[in-house]
């Protein structure tokens, strides 16, 4: 029997975000806070302010399509477990290679 991989794609993305995923929470605008698991990438990156710069903690995600009402912009805000207290606003949403995903990082909202 000839196994099809293109078929089992979107099982293996979602098998892999309910098993190495980490929980968030997304909300679009005018609409109730989604819980999902996604594929975070937490990481350092350097911001410039200009006669000064500072490293920030940052992440970037990997979210199914599926999950979410539309593409993620402005006035959606996300929370993650692992820089608590703070929301943020996905910035540079892009589809991934398969079509399947939305990929983006995050930028803080002040006073969130």
């Amino acid at each position: 029997m000839t196994v099809e991989l293109e078929a089992l794609t979107s099982t293996l993305f979602s098998t892999c975000d309910a098993m190495l995923g980490d929980t968030i929470t997304i909300t679009p605008p005018s609409a109730a806070a989604i819980s999902l698991k996604a594929n975070v990438s937490h990481r350092y990156r350097r911001a410039d302010f200009g006669l000064s710069a500072s490293t920030v903690q940052d992440a970037m995600l990997d979210v199914d399509k599926s999950l979410l009402p539309g593409k993620p912009g402005a006035g959606w805000t996300v929370a993650l477990p692992l820089i608590a207290g703070k929301t943020f606003e996905p910035r540079d949403v892009q589809s991934d290679d398969s079509g399947r995903r939305w990929e983006f990082g995050l930028k803080e909202l002040k006073g969130g």
